[in-house]
């Protein structure tokens, strides 16, 4: 097929129920003419069809270089960013573009400064009461401070926490109060972008063990954005790889994240900075074999996205834009994912 594939539901595995489900996600964004220009004004192609489903209980990861659309999929799913074309469902049901209240609370967003999610003035009670007054959860004094004090216990702080301003909080505490702040409302899915990239080694492994134990504990599905394979590898049941606004290769995170199929996300895993025992100092990346940079998403390359850098790229990919098709247990957007073994060559 030329041109633009038409958007997919992505296929269930069976004995999965989707609590969440986006299908053919679309975010354009246009950009500012200059003076004296005439005619359409550019648009920044930031998600292209974008599809994908996590059940309760489950975490998935979506992965991918810095500006990959990773984040505006992230505002999509909360409801933050209107999208440009595509839906969002929750437990089946096509949550509206603009969501009242009620919907808000049911898909929750933590994002990657803890710090910046606080108001520097007000101490923690009052970052933690106020949710539950928005959303008219609980109707008195006492009934707000036994909510906060249930939350922030679940995420392993206590109760001398409420009287603390956020200036005197860790980043690991500030990042576990924003999961409790968020938990507070009763959400039914937890998108999480970047949760740990501001944390040192140490707190990123509380943070994660954390985060495993509420899924299993609440049956959150959880939607991971990061750009930290290590921490998708740890966290994740399923995952998904982004290029340039699209989806390259979705599926269990043990393949996905360990013997991937598309050439994208082989170059991806390969890029990751591995430990070299003969030498000290930082650990180096593996040579990727991608050629050039990553496209403009002004003007993203007409077929597969990915063709202009990928060594296995025909006129074929210069053309059609890939179907995703499953090869083993993962869906792939690539006509030669079966060949991409000359990628580790």
């Amino acid at each position: 097929m030329t041109g633009i594939a038409q958007p997919r539901k992505e296929q269930a595995a069976p004995g999965r129920t989707p609590m969440l489900a986006a299908t053919g996600l679309r975010r354009y964004f246009p950009v500012p003419r200059g003076l004296g220009k005439r005619g359409p004004a550019a648009q920044v192609h930031a998600v292209e069809d974008v599809s994908f489903d996590v059940a309760a209980g489950e975490i998935l990861a979506v992965v991918g270089e810095s500006g990959c659309g990773k984040s505006t999929v992230a505002r999509m799913l909360a409801g933050l960013s209107e999208p440009t074309g595509g839906t969002v469902a929750l437990d089946g049901r096509d949550l509206p573009a603009r969501r009242g209240a009620a919907d808000q609370r049911l898909v929750q967003l933590v994002t990657q400064n803890p710090r910046a999610a606080f108001n520097r003035r007000r101490g923690i009670r009052h970052a933690l009461h106020q949710p539950l007054r928005v959303h008219g959860l609980a109707a008195g004094k006492d009934e707000r401070e036994k909510a906060a004090l249930d939350a922030i216990r679940r995420v392993g702080l206590s109760e001398e926490h409420l009287d603390r301003m956020p200036r005197d909080l860790s980043g690991g505490e500030l990042a576990r109060l924003v999961l409790a702040r968020a938990l507070l409302v009763g959400p039914r899915v937890l998108v999480l972008d970047e949760p740990t990239a501001s944390l040192d080694a140490s707190v990123k492994a509380t943070v994660v063990n954390l985060l495993l134990r509420l899924r299993d504990e609440l049956g959150l599905a959880i939607v991971l954005i990061t750009h930290e394979i290590d921490i998708a590898r740890r966290l994740a049941d399923r995952a998904a790889v982004m290029y340039l606004g699209r989806i390259a290769e979705i599926g269990p995170a043990a393949e996905v994240l360990h013997e991937p199929a598309h050439p994208y996300a082989r170059m991806l895993l390969a890029s990751v900075p591995e430990p070299d025992l003969t030498r000290t100092g930082p650990a180096r990346a593996a040579d990727t074999g991608a050629i050039g940079e990553v496209p403009s998403a002004i003007e993203p390359p007409p077929g597969c996205a990915f063709h202009p850098r990928c060594p296995l790229a025909t006129a074929e990919c210069a053309v059609d834009v890939p179907e995703p098709r499953l090869l083993g247990g993962v869906t792939v957007s690539c006509h030669h994912a079966a060949d991409n073994a000359v990628v580790e060559g």
